[in-house]
């Protein structure tokens, strides 16, 4: 394996840790065809919300993510991030996550208070691969950290 240099190593770290933290953006605005650019071609996701059903390449994740009911808001607040670098051109990461979910309120585009459910906590296992179009998820798992 060749050496990775300190600055390299950090420049890895901070590209992973912005797909992830971008990712939660994308998916609580609803920008699914941005989200999904941020997977390889043949990536997997496994959702925590259906752990036994993994999702592999572009067209299974959007599906998903767009089946999601219009009327459905969600906030993801991710922290703990910890990316490991393996090499100049993969890397995994830990993070955890609380996610709160709402529907919208009549005619609107707020979050009906009312209806607000969680925080549900979740841990995601990520690994990463440098394409020629940069930094992409190449597997996303996720599993509740206790059942909602």
């Amino acid at each position: 394996m060749t050496s990775i240099s300190l600055s390299e190593r950090s420049d890895i770290e901070r590209a992973c840790e912005r797909l992830i933290y971008l990712s939660t953006y994308l998916n609580d605005e609803r920008k699914f065809d941005e989200l999904v650019e941020m997977f390889t071609e043949d990536a997997q996701l496994i959702r925590p919300n259906s752990p036994g059903q993994p999702l592999t390449g572009h067209d299974a994740i959007r599906a998903a993510y767009k089946s999601r009911p219009a009327g459905v808001l969600t906030f993801h607040n991710c922290s703990d991030v910890v990316v490991t670098v393996e090499s100049a051109t993969t890397a995994t990461a830990r993070s955890k996550m609380l996610v709160l979910i709402a529907g919208k309120k009549e005619g609107g585009t707020e979050p009906d208070a009312a209806s607000v459910k969680g925080p549900t906590a979740a841990i995601f296992h990520d690994s990463f691969v440098l394409t020629a179009q940069g930094w992409k998820f190449a597997k996303r798992q996720g599993a509740f950290w206790a059942k909602p």
